[in-house]
Formats: C-alpha cells, sequence, structure tokens
C-alpha cells in the first residue's frame, strides 16, 4: 500500500493551532511596537515642551547696544545695567524653560515711527520659531523702564497667569491708569478709543481703573501673534503717512477698537501692571485729568502703591485692590507714564543691587 504524503497527514486541528499561534505572536509584536511609539512619542513632548520667551528691544540710531561681561543690557548714557536685565535673572529655569534675550542687536532704531523697529524685530523672531515652539508663550516688553516681579516665579507660573487674564483670546497687552497714543489723549481720542472709560468717569467723579491699552508689555503665543503683528504693521503705517504723531500704542490701540477680538486686555494686572497708580479725585480732590494734563493729583511714590514682602512687590490695600480688583502681585512691571524713575527705586528695594554686585548676577547670554 502506497505511504500517505505529508499533506494528508495535517489535520484540521493542526491548521487551526499554528494558525492561533501565528495571531498571539502578531499580537504580542503590534502591542510592543505600540509601546515603543508612545515611549517615543512621550520623550519627544517632554523634549520640546512649552517656554517662556521674555523679549525686549534694545538699541539705537546707529544699531549699538553696549554689553558687559554678564551680558547685562546697559544704558549708554552711564554704562549701568538696566532694572529689565537685574530682574530677569530672578526668575528659576533660565535657559530651560525661559529664554531671555534682546531682539533688537544690530538692529537701527527708527526714531521716526517710534516703536516700529521693536515690531519689525518681533515679527522676525515670531517667524524664525519652529512649529515646535507653537505652544511656547513670547512676552515683549520695553528695555528700560521694566521691572520683573519673578524672585522664585518658574514658567509655568508665568504661563497660568497668561491663560487665566487671556480668556483664550492668544495675545495679552497690559492696561495703565493713564491714556497716551504717542501723545496724551485728547476728549476726542477718548471719545473715539476709548468711550468707556469717560462713561466710567462721568458716573464716579475719579479716574477708571486701569482702561488703557499699553503696548510696553505684551506676551502672546506665536499663532496667535502671526495673526495680529502683520495688521498691527500695517496699520501704523496707515497712521504714520495719513500724518499726525503715532507710535506703536496708538496704532494698536485703534486696531483694538476696530477688531477687538485680536487680543485681550489685562485689565485685573493679573500678569502686567504699571508700576505707580493714578489716584485721581480719591486722595486730594483733584479733578479727573486726560493724559498728562495738570493737575491730576497723581499718587507717583511707589512706596504707598507696594511694600516689598517675601521677595516680591505686592500692592498695599487700597483703590486698586478694594475698587478696581486688581492682582496683588503682577509678575511684570512697567514704569510708565509720569513714573519712569520708578522702577530703579523698586529694583533696590526688591534686590539692593548695584554695580558693584554684578558679579552675583549668572552669566545668561541674552544674544543666542
Amino acid at each position: 500500500m502506497a505511504k500517505r504524503g505529508l499533506m494528508h497527514r495535517i489535520t484540521l486541528p493542526t491548521v487551526a493551532y499554528v494558525l492561533t499561534v501565528v495571531c498571539l505572536l502578531f499580537t504580542l509584536l503590534q502591542y510592543s511596537f505600540t509601546r515603543e511609539a508612545a515611549s517615543a512619542s512621550t520623550g519627544e513632548n517632554q523634549s520640546i515642551a512649552p517656554r517662556v520667551h521674555l523679549l525686549t528691544c534694545v538699541t539705537d540710531e546707529d544699531g549699538t547696544v553696549i554689553k558687559n561681561r554678564h551680558y547685562a543690557i546697559l544704558r549708554p548714557d552711564d554704562l549701568q545695567p538696566t532694572d529689565w536685565a537685574l530682574t530677569a535673572t530672578r526668575f528659576k529655569d533660565i535657559g530651560g524653560s525661559l529664554v531671555i534675550r534682546n531682539i533688537c542687536e544690530d538692529l537701527k532704531w527708527d526714531s521716526k515711527m517710534f516703536g516700529i523697529t521693536k515690531l519689525e524685530a518681533m515679527w522676525l523672531y515670531v517667524r524664525s520659531l519652529p512649529p515646535s515652539a507653537n505652544n511656547d508663550l513670547l512676552i515683549s516688553t520695553d528695555g528700560e523702564d521694566i521691572i520683573f516681579n519673578g524672585d522664585g516665579v518658574t514658567a509655568n507660573d508665568i504661563m497660568t497667569r497668561f491663560q487665566h487674564a487671556d480668556r483664550g483670546f492668544g495675545v495679552l497687552f497690559m492696561s495703565e491708569p493713564w491714556c497716551w497714543i504717542g501723545r496724551p489723549c485728547t476728549r476726542e481720542d477718548m471719545k473715539s478709543l476709548y468711550p468707556e472709560s469717560l462713561i466710567i468717569k462721568a458716573a464716579f467723579k475719579r479716574a477708571p481703573c486701569p482702561r488703557f491699552l499699553n503696548t510696553g508689555a505684551y506676551g502672546g503665543t506665536p499663532v496667535a501673534l502671526k495673526r495680529l503683528l502683520p495688521l498691527w504693521l500695517e496699520r501704523f503705517r496707515q497712521l504714520y503717512t495719513a500724518g499726525g504723531f503715532w507710535d506703536d500704542q496708538g496704532a494698536m490701540a485703534h486696531l483694538h477698537r476696530q477688531l477687538p477680538h485680536l487680543a485681550a486686555i489685562d485689565h485685573q494686572n493679573e500678569l502686567f501692571a504699571a508700576a505707580a497708580t493714578a489716584r485721581l479725585g480719591v486722595d486730594n480732590g483733584h479733578p479727573p485729568c486726560v493724559g498728562f494734563q495738570a493737575p491730576c493729583g497723581f499718587q507717583e511714590q511707589w512706596q504707598k502703591d507696594w511694600r516689598v514682602k517675601d521677595g516680591i512687590l505686592q500692592r498695599q490695600k487700597g483703590f486698586m485692590i478694594d475698587e478696581c480688583k486688581c492682582h496683588t502681585s503682577p509678575i511684570v512691571l512697567h514704569a510708565c507714564g509720569r513714573t519712569k524713575n520708578a522702577s530703579a527705586a523698586m529694583t533696590k528695594a526688591l534686590y539692593d543691587i548695584n554695580e558693584a554686585d554684578l558679579d552675583t548676577l549668572p552669566n545668561i547670554d541674552l544674544y543666542t
């Protein structure tokens, strides 16, 4: 009798067994591949965690930036480090989750269109960022009258404040108690750009809480800033061509009045604030004023508004806290308006730093 072939000895249960083993092996391989991919993705996400970029624009009409060996920005007149550079070193995680940079090195300041240089530099910086930076937060500030109230503050702290105040707009501007658009606002300017502030003044016989947009400190995501900056630059050039004296703040005030959805304003000073407050008509009975017109009754002595506690400037109990509901310790303080000299005094009170103390500062390169 003839021998049966191999195929005749393979039964259906054997085939089923083999197929089951193959399926199990395939499932195990697929599971292993999925875990490796997830681990790689997690590692990648950790390596590109969102960062905060603290940016300023300091230069002159010749494109000169004076630096010392600590890379602090210096005032050309007295070669003293600016309050911006001194107080920026007090944040945590510098060089990791915090990027500190002067974006106007080698650029010439345009003194005719005041502020156009820093806008163009910001636009170049935003466009230079890779897609992996889309979740970063970029904060642009003036360079010589800004102090950071950030001793021990982390990038995550800054992002949390921004997200709470920003309410999903993607861009947040500082507010201030004074109206400035490249010049003091007239009543017609107020009526056109901030009509609600005139209503508040008429009702309460005093200056409003910080209602006026200030471009000396603002922040936003790269995606949102890519929408805003081209429109801002275009509006600035339109106003300049039409005549009159405007600066970047006046251009943004015009643009925001027309397109308020482009940005939020930090009216409660959660992230940004004026270094000193205007208590018009509150302390001394002076009538409300517009812009810098006297008599205004400004409370310019910053000590009456702030105190230092645990290395942080905190607002004193009073008008801004009780009636305006402002945050007690904003992170970015701008000595704008008639308080330009306040930043140096506040910096000294915070850290008691002078030229002899520069050796205590971290050696941070602001230009790489």
